[in-house]
């Protein structure tokens, strides 16, 4: 079955096996633009780099160093191709040594923007 509503397709589909739910997400896409999450990305990473640098603006000299780590509670962690999309796509432009980009659900799972 195929449903259409306002620009959105939902295809319902016979699962290879039984499941403990009605149902069960099999995959999701906006294509391979990106969608809005590219965006929402850099429009709360230029946010957050922007705050933190404000809050550290009066301590900044005591190191030589600062990088600034977020939680990415969007994507949910880019994996290479999403990496390359998004580094294709955005550039950041900031006054920290490194921001990096930290998977929500694997920490050991990051990337630098």
């Amino acid at each position: 079955m195929v449903a259409k509503l306002q620009g959105v397709e939902l295809r319902v589909l016979r699962a290879s096996k039984s499941h403990a739910t009605m149902f069960v997400m099999g995959a999701n896409t906006d294509k391979p633009s990106g969608g809005f999450l590219i965006a929402e990305m850099e429009r709360n990473i230029r946010y957050c780099a922007s705050e933190k640098s404000t809050k550290i603006e009066r301590v900044r000299t005591r190191y030589p160093q600062w990088w600034l780590a977020l939680v990415d509670h969007i994507w949910h962690g880019l994996n290479e191709s999403d990496q390359e999309m998004f580094r294709n796509q955005v550039s950041i432009e900031h006054d920290w040594d490194k921001i990096i980009l930290i998977d929500l659900r694997d920490y050991t799972r990051w990337f630098e923007v």
